[in-house]
This record gives structure tokens, C-alpha cells and sequence, in this order.
């Protein structure tokens, strides 16, 4: 009897995701099948597109929400408005589950603790530059589907990342907060001790 109360639960809980238009603030995921336009302002015009967010994201921070379902959001380093009018359960609230180490990646006020290389060109490693500026010298390069990286913050469209030995920085386009390539726990280090 217990499991079946708690199986009803899960199944309610489920049916009813907290979703941008539920919620002011908090940490996010894209629940649809499409990428999510982000927009210059709130009035969400197609020529205000300023950027996407990705299939199966994760770690949105919800800043502020405004009427007819619109939000301002902030991810990997960038903020921008969404309109989720049309489908409400396009962007919803992570669960406490898929905020956990290693399931997927915890969340926190600089966007996802960890990212994963995930390299616009299929298989090609990636460059890790000392400053944020492709004519900075490049320290490393990084294996596609290298996983474990600590977030050390973004300035979109850049993220500094600490990779073990080396510390610098990746176009975010070129990075996917979805831990998905590791046998086991991501290991952090203490985040503290790596801020400047």
C-alpha cells in the first residue's frame, strides 16, 4: 500500500511540472524538443533573437518573470527574455534529483558546477584560451566529451573552467552542462580554491 501512495505522488508530481509561469525564481530546464529562442527584450520579437538555448539544458536561472508568460533568464552567462505563452511546459523547474552530483550537475549562481566538452565539430578537440579572446594564447586543447569540468563563471559568450591542470577559457558553445561521458562521480575540487 505505502509503495503505491508513493508511486501516485511521483506520478502527480510529474503530471504537474512547476513551470517559468509557476515560479519567479529558481533553476530551470528546457523540457522541450526544440532549442529556445533568447531574446533582446521582453516583447520577444524574432528579430530580437539573441541567441538559443540548447536541447536538453539545464541549470536556467530564472531572474524575473513578466506578464503574458514571458521571463527573463539567465544561461551560461547570458541573459536574455523566453516566451514560453504557447507551451507553458517548454522551460520547467529542475527536480532536486537532477540537481545532484554526478546524476547530472549541481546548480548554482554561476550556472552549472560542471560542464562537458561537447564540440561543435563532432570529434575535434577544443581550444582552452588563456583570456577570453580567440587571439589569447592557447594553453590546451581539450578531448570532445571531456568531462568534469569545473565552472569558474561565464562572460558569454566565454566560460573559465578548471581541467585538472589547466585553468582558462572556452567558448560556451563548445560546452554542455549535461555530465553524461563519466564512469562514476566527478570529483570536484573545493570551487574556492579556485576563484580568483
Amino acid at each position: 500500500m505505502q509503495y503505491l501512495l508513493i508511486l501516485f505522488i511521483t506520478l502527480s508530481l510529474e503530471a504537474n511540472l512547476i513551470t517559468l509561469v509557476d515560479e519567479d525564481s529558481g533553476f530551470y530546464k528546457n523540457n522541450s524538443k526544440n532549442m529556445i529562442p533568447m531574446y533582446e527584450s521582453f516583447t520577444c520579437k524574432d528579430e530580437e533573437v539573441i541567441n538559443y538555448i540548447p536541447l536538453n539544458a539545464i541549470c536556467i536561472i530564472a531572474l524575473e518573470r513578466h506578464k503574458n508568460a514571458k521571463a527573463l533568464v539567465e544561461y551560461k552567462g547570458q541573459r536574455g527574455w523566453v516566451d514560453v505563452s504557447k507551451n507553458p511546459d517548454d522551460i520547467v523547474m529542475m527536480s532536486y534529483e537532477e540537481m545532484q552530483i554526478p546524476t547530472i550537475s549541481m546548480c548554482t549562481q554561476v550556472g552549472a558546477y560542471l560542464f562537458e566538452v561537447k564540440s561543435i565539430k563532432e570529434g575535434e578537440d577544443v581550444k582552452v584560451y588563456e583570456k577570453p579572446s580567440t587571439s589569447s594564447k592557447v594553453i590546451t586543447t581539450l578531448r570532445d566529451h571531456e568531462s568534469c569540468l569545473i565552472n569558474l563563471g561565464c562572460e558569454w559568450p566565454w566560460c573559465r573552467v578548471d581541467a585538472g591542470d589547466n585553468t582558462g577559457w572556452i567558448l560556451s558553445i563548445n560546452l554542455t552542462d549535461r555530465i553524461e561521458n563519466v564512469d562514476g562521480y566527478c570529483n570536484a575540487r573545493e570551487i574556492n580554491q579556485l576563484l580568483p
